[in-house]
């Protein structure tokens, strides 16, 4: 009577198992993330250059840019990324499962070179100034996004703001913060347009001796999360030209994952049979054993954090 108890203890307990894998292992098929033969995706070869355009580009640089465009892809949450060094001066970068390619373009070719300056260009602070993996967005009094940006040094800041004070006059008396100025550019200019290049233009009218400072510039929620990643990502030590992209279909490699979905069917339903046929009432213990062992390894492969069955070893 107590091995019938506990047998059926057992199967309740197997049966309670097995409809909560039911119910979440077609989700946890579907989010394993596949790569670029198997969902299509896109590629781009860039050029590399010095952004001052002497000098020949070494291969410590080359290393350099591939770490650097490695950490902007793991924003996109890109799975399996390819980013290799061809020749001498260019990167192939292979991503797959994207599905706003404009986005990962600037993403990846951005150089996230934030500075601060003075009316006349002159740099007051350089992305050397900012603290590593120090941006985030926040929101204002109002209810706006801003990007809060973590510096290395706060009498540093306060430094330079007392030097704008004293030397512009207002209403002459902002900072400009800009993304990726380049040689030209002009905060006059730029003023006077609609869409400007520059992020923001605050006035300073004390001095600030703070190590945090906020991006105000009408942000909509993405457009700040998307600044906050990329400065977030590192600067390029490079400049990008992109010379050749080209999508890529994943017909090929749907077709080959489908025979091969099919046949492992095939394959586990025969080695479940023969478990049956040969081991009787031990072969179904040893298929509730591969079916688990089967649903772990699915966890395993999408990284399984949205399960709350998950061990902590396999995180």
């Amino acid at each position: 009577m107590i091995k019938k108890s506990r047998i059926v203890i057992f199967f309740l307990i197997v049966l309670a198992i097995g409809g909560l894998m039911s119910q979440t292992a077609l989700n946890t098929a579907k989010s394993i993330n596949l790569g670029l033969d198997l969902q299509g995706g896109f590629e781009i070869l860039y050029e590399v250059s010095n952004p001052d355009g002497e000098g020949e580009v070494t291969e410590e640089t080359m290393q350099s840019t591939v770490s650097a465009l490695d950490q902007r892809v793991n924003v996109l949450g890109v799975s399996e990324p390819n980013i290799s060094i061809e020749g001498d001066n260019r990167v192939r970068v292979q991503l797959a499962g994207i599905d706003d390619q404009q986005q990962a373009r600037e993403l990846l070719a951005t150089e996230a070179d934030l500075s601060f300056r003075d009316i006349d260009d002159n740099v007051l602070l350089s992305g050397d100034d900012l603290q590593e993996s120090g941006a985030s967005v926040n929101f204002d009094q109002g209810n706006q996004p801003v990007v809060s940006v973590g510096l290395r040094d706060g009498d540093e800041f306060g430094r330079v703001t007392e030097q704008v004070i004293e030397e512009y006059p207002p209403p002459e008396n902002l900072m400009v913060i800009w993304l990726d100025y380049e040689e030209g550019d002009s905060f006059i200019e730029e003023s006077q347009k609609e869409d400007p290049k520059f992020l923001s233009a605050p006035s300073v009218n004390e001095p600030l001796y703070t190590d945090t400072v906020q991006i105000e510039g009408n942000f909509e929620l993405e457009e700040a999360e998307f600044l906050a990643e990329i400065l977030n990502s590192g600067s390029l030590p490079v400049e990008l030209e992109e010379i050749y992209s080209n999508a890529v279909g994943a017909s090929l490699g749907e077709e080959a994952m489908d025979q091969t979905i099919f046949a492992g069917f095939i394959g586990i339903g025969l080695i479940f049979a023969f478990m049956l046929y040969y081991y009787r009432f031990l072969g179904v213990i040893s298929i509730i054993s591969l079916t688990s062992y089967i649903y772990v390894v699915l966890l395993s492969l999408t990284g399984c954090r949205e399960f709350l069955l998950c061990p902590d070893w396999l995180l």
